[in-house]
């Protein structure tokens, strides 16, 4: 191709001043490829050199937009004829203008024309235009043919060695007919190929279907769980709800558990039999015995063995306290149900006195708390002996069983918890009420004071575990 490959070779060319001749190519005007004609600069010449004004005016009118930014739909062979046209009119034109000053204003001297180095510069660039095109277009074709060479280079050396591979026991020599053959045996192999692929890609569009069907089972199961979840996550929410609500509940309950506790605790301080029945005694701290001239009353009637006309303690006054103290003992036995006397019985509630009701192998009495009448000289001015001695043996049992009670329940055992006269059912305060005898009006009352200092203990017991 021509040796012009940019325009700064013409412009030193032009702005030099020295007439140069041009490197154009070879009579011969082939260019050396085997995929294009492109004809001679010269041919170009013939016909475009008696109208170098045309050629000027195509070159002028030549749409540059920029190195390489000439029209890409022109073929290899038009461009190469176009830049060889504008070489030989660029130089036809140096060759006229070569003594002339090349910076004048252009000129009509006797039918010549003169032309601008301006038109000479865009001549050369409308060549380098098309010189770079031809460039690019020559680097593809080298670049394909020699792609080309080596892929039939690899095809032949394939052949080459399949054919040897047939023909390595007949040492036979490979001729047309057999790499024929052999590129007949390829393509078939390459058919099989094709099919092996073929299946194999039904076998995988299969599988992708199964994968497919699995993946939207998958879906779908996904899906259900999700739901599940959303449901146990209501589930925890509402079981968060309700614990809140129990735990408000339980709070509320406990609260009143500790309430009803308090109230137990209170209840089991009160001293509910000393509310009906007040008792005193007047004895001092510290001592064991009755003062002198005062007697221990119960709801203030007091409380004696026998008539004491000087002090004014008649019959129905004692009668009346004896009645209180049987009340009281049918009252505590009422707060301790579980108490029962197999041989004595009490009836408080009876005119005009308790009566005391005594069971035994022998048979059953009944015996006055008092005097069966209330005046009357011959009777007798003391209360029966057997009567009080029966009435210690019941409160002597009502003791004993508080006491067991209150130690089955586990409750501290201290001095407040045993009367402070200790009993049995014959004796108080280690007097034998068997021995002493209807006349000994000392030893009597002493054990009646001893037995109103037992009531009053009795009387200010708390209510029992199993009432509160």
């Amino acid at each position: 191709y021509i040796a012009l490959s940019s325009s700064s070779n013409y412009s030193r060319l032009i702005n030099s001043g020295k007439k140069t001749t041009p490197f154009l190519p070879p009579s011969g005007g082939m260019l050396d490829a085997s995929f294009v004609n492109i004809h001679s600069p010269t041919d170009a010449n013939s016909s475009n050199k008696n109208d170098i004004d045309s050629i000027l005016n195509d070159a002028l009118s030549h749409n540059y937009s920029g190195r390489g930014g000439g029209n890409k739909g022109t073929s290899l062979q038009e461009a190469s004829m176009k830049m060889a046209a504008y070489a030989e009119a660029a130089m036809e034109m140096i060759r006229e203008a070569e003594n002339i000053d090349n910076y004048s204003d252009e000129k009509d001297e006797g039918g010549e024309k003169y032309y601008c180095s301006v038109c000479i510069e865009r001549i050369g660039q409308a060549i380098d235009v098309y010189t770079d095109h031809i460039l690019d277009e020559s680097t593809a074709y080298d670049e394909a043919a020699s792609s080309e060479e080596e892929r039939s280079l690899s095809i032949r050396k394939i052949l080459s060695r399949i054919v040897n591979l047939n023909n390595a026991d007949t040492n036979m020599i490979v001729s047309d007919e057999d790499e024929d053959s052999a590129i007949q045996w390829a393509i078939d192999s390459f058919h099989l190929e094709l099919e092996a692929l073929a299946s194999a890609f039904h076998d995988q569009e299969e599988e992708l279907r199964i994968l497919q069907s699995l993946m939207r089972d998958q879906i779908i199961r996904s899906k259900t769980i999700s739901e599940e979840e959303d449901r146990a996550m209501e589930a925890l929410n509402k079981l968060e709800i309700d614990a809140h609500t129990f735990g408000e509940e339980s709070h509320l309950v406990t609260k009143q558990c500790w309430d009803v506790m308090g109230e137990i605790d209170a209840l089991s301080k009160v001293k509910l039999a000393s509310i009906p029945f007040h008792i005193d005694v007047d004895w001092g701290e510290g001592m064991r015995s009755q003062m002198i001239g005062r007697y221990p009353t119960i709801n203030n009637l007091r409380l004696a063995y026998r008539v004491n006309q000087k002090a004014g303690v008649g019959r129905k006054e004692i009668c009346a306290a004896w009645n209180q103290a049987a009340q009281l003992i049918t009252f505590t036995c009422g707060l301790h149900p579980s108490f029962s006397s197999a041989n004595v019985r009490i009836i408080p509630l009876s005119y005009p006195c308790a009566k005391i009701v005594a069971t035994f192998p022998e048979g059953q009495s009944v015996h006055n708390l008092g005097w069966e009448t209330l005046d009357g000289e011959d009777v007798s001015p003391h209360v029966p002996s057997i009567s009080i001695t029966l009435f210690l043996a019941l409160l002597s049992e009502l003791s004993d069983h508080i006491i067991s009670s209150s130690e089955r329940n586990g409750a501290p055992h201290d001095t407040s918890s045993s009367p402070p006269f200790p009993m049995t059912t014959t004796s108080i305060d280690s007097v034998d009420v068997t021995c002493l005898g209807d006349s000994d009006t000392s030893s009597w009352s002493s054990v009646v004071f001893s037995i109103s200092v037992n009531l009053r203990w009795l009387s200010q017991l708390g209510l029992p575990s199993d009432m509160r």
